[in-house]
């Protein structure tokens, strides 16, 4: 991997003057691959706001390459993704299918999310409808993201601790339960993975 030819073709990208050939150069190459290898330069790729990147962010989270496997920072890489333009609808929408992600487990939701994918032309709901999708068992070979996938996890969740309100809050970005003596800034409701994103995540 050419780490300075990548760092050439995000500052183009960056800058709106990238050519159709050297942006399908930056994403075949370094983004879309979804490989250990690349994971460094998908992060480099978010760190700068490129809008594609976090999709594919996201995916790497979900499926543990490169990084440690986490539901909810897929999640929170997937909704940066659709804030800013670009694909994970579905994904959001089988986090709610499933109650993964930090969120409960709502078909209403889902739905939702399935349909803004078939209004955004992603791929998985080309030729099935939300309807069909919701209504797969989960552990089908057809289905894209496996019912293990989605522990429901919470990366400081302790079956212990005591989530009453005045230790811990709900993340107001990503809906994640959090104790307020793990944040910065316990009184702002938001959690640090959150705030460091740069982006607040709210549900439509």
């Amino acid at each position: 991997m050419n780490d300075k030819r990548f760092k050439e073709l995000l500052e183009k990208a960056l800058a709106g003057s990238i050519t159709e050939e050297e942006e399908k150069e930056l994403l075949q190459d370094y983004i879309k691959p979804e490989t250990a290898e690349v994971f460094p330069f998908i992060q480099l790729a978010c760190d700068h706001k490129y809008t594609p990147a976090y999709y594919h962010l996201g995916n790497m989270y979900k499926k543990g390459i490169g990084c440690e496997k986490s539901i909810y920072l897929a999640f929170v890489q997937w909704t940066i993704s659709v804030q800013n333009g670009g694909r994970g609808f579905a994904e959001i929408g089988d986090c709610y299918r499933l109650g993964a992600g930090c969120v409960e487990q709502n078909f209403n939701e889902a739905m939702k999310y399935y349909q803004k994918a078939v209004d955004n032309d992603e791929p998985r709901f080309r030729g099935i409808s939300p309807d069909e999708w919701l209504s797969i068992p989960d552990n089908l070979e057809n289905d894209e993201l496996y019912e293990e996938y989605f522990i429901d996890e919470d990366p400081d969740d302790d079956e212990d601790e005591d989530w009453d309100d005045e230790t811990s809050f709900e993340c107001r970005c990503c809906h994640c339960r959090i104790l307020r003596e793990d944040v910065e800034d316990p009184e702002s409701d938001i959690c640090d993975d959150c705030r460091y994103s740069g982006n607040e995540l709210t549900r439509d």
